[in-house]
């Protein structure tokens, strides 16, 4: 075998790559890095929120002051009073709502009227008549 054919075999045998295996290894490895990333982001979000509310409940039982809970009960409360009442319900249907909303299936209820007032009394607040 001379040294011309020995190079022509070899050259002949050796694996070329082409530009469409070049862009499709790069495209495997930039998906892999964006999987990759993107679970490092989605993890951290995750944790930041739970932290986030972790810190809100710490937040309010840390709290002296009964105003604090208590403004974070009633102003749900009172924002889905002033809802139903501009969707035209009266007082005593808003009352019916809550009363079968806070039942819990056993007799029981929960009753923020205790706490925040009966739909009457959030209304006379807001001055609506």
């Amino acid at each position: 075998m001379t040294v011309e054919q020995a190079v022509t075999t070899t050259s002949a045998t050796k694996p070329v790559s082409t530009l469409a295996q070049k862009v499709t290894a790069g495209a495997a490895v930039a998906i892999a890095l964006l999987i990759v990333l993107g679970g490092f982001l989605i993890g951290a979000m995750v944790f930041a929120a739970a932290e986030g509310v972790d810190r809100t409940i710490s937040n309010l039982a840390d709290v002296d002051d009964p105003r604090v809970v208590r403004q974070a009960i009633c102003l749900p409360y009172s924002d889905f009073v002033l809802r139903q009442h501009q969707a035209s319900l009266s007082t005593s249907q808003i009352q019916g709502v809550l009363d079968y909303a806070g039942h819990d299936g056993e007799g029981s209820a929960v009753d923020n009227s205790d706490v925040c007032g009966s739909p009457q009394s959030i209304l006379d607040a807001a001055g609506i008549k």
